[in-house]
């Protein structure tokens, strides 16, 4: 058996949600990462507005951490920028112009609104 088919064989074998989690969470990270390095901030920064140890920090950006919801709204709050935004909801949550949000499709769903998507998102 080559090398190919057991990769192949191996990311076959990942459960659609193990693959739809690890790409939500590098957004996030990717995320938290560019809002950092907008206002020059470093882990230990971060850490010190939401009164976290600097490795908690680093493990949540690191390591295939379940962040939780409460979790990344603190690093809003500290941040003062949205890191997960919801379709039909403005950053101020306020309900916007988005259709019944139980007619989205999964595709509608993963895109956000051009007013709220991050920069250098694709437009």
């Amino acid at each position: 058996m080559s090398n190919k088919s057991i990769i192949s064989g191996a990311l076959a074998s990942i459960r659609p949600e193990t693959r739809i989690f690890t790409r939500k969470l590098a957004y996030i990270v990717m995320r938290v990462e560019q809002l950092m390095a907008a206002k020059g901030w470093t882990q230990k920064d971060l850490a010190q507005a939401m009164g976290k140890q600097e490795s908690e920090i680093s493990k949540w950006l690191n390591t295939p951490h379940n962040l939780t919801l409460k979790s990344i709204a603190k690093l809003e709050a500290a941040l003062g920028e949205e890191i997960v935004v919801i379709p039909g909801i403005s950053p101020q949550g306020q309900p916007t112009a988005y259709p019944d949000l139980m007619t989205l499709n999964n595709a509608q769903l993963n895109e956000a609104p051009q007013e709220y998507q991050s920069p250098g998102s694709k437009s």
